[in-house]
């Protein structure tokens, strides 16, 4: 588990507050987390989530991420692109329908500007709803958006790498 990348599907709503505020309890649990980072959540851990007090937990989250991770960026696509790829592979494996799929595209298309890694997905998902089936056109369109995430992926893993070297 990870805070930015769990900001992130917090951000493009792939998950609710109510999760949000789950993860931040089991990642202050590990063993691996940084002590400072372990208190810098205590204030969120502490907040009453069975009141409005739990509206507080992006802001607070947001000052924590920025305090401990400097270089995290939404923007950066990393994340989302990670996620869209998950969504992809669960919309294949159908643990989630084609409707709760199409929910994501509106959001990843605003924070980044109708970016070209979602394809097609938007003229695929528009006329989605709760009945609709996993057909031949979604699922192919899904194969090449993972294919394609996988691709990008790859080069920004091989950029980073020449850059460091």
């Amino acid at each position: 588990m990870n805070l930015e990348k769990t900001y992130t599907e917090y951000l493009i709503e792939t998950i609710t507050l109510n999760t949000l505020i789950k993860r931040v309890n089991q990642l202050s649990k590990l063993k691996e987390i940084d002590e400072n980072l372990r208190g810098d959540l205590i204030p969120i851990i502490r907040l009453n989530t069975n009141s409005d007090e739990k509206f507080q937990v992006p802001q607070l989250l947001d000052a924590v991420i920025k305090k401990h991770f400097s270089k995290f960026d939404v923007k950066k696509e990393y994340y989302a692109q990670s996620i869209l790829k998950e969504k992809c592979n669960a919309l294949l494996e159908e643990r989630i329908t084609p409707f709760e799929f199409s929910k994501i595209i509106p959001e990843l298309e605003i924070l980044f500007d109708y970016p070209e890694w979602l394809g097609d997905l938007y003229n695929v998902f528009d006329w989605c709803d709760e009945n609709t089936e996993t057909n031949h056109y979604i699922k192919e369109e899904i194969i090449e958006r993972i294919k394609d995430l996988e691709r990008i992926m790859k080069k920004n893993n091989n950029d980073q790498t020449n850059c460091n070297l």
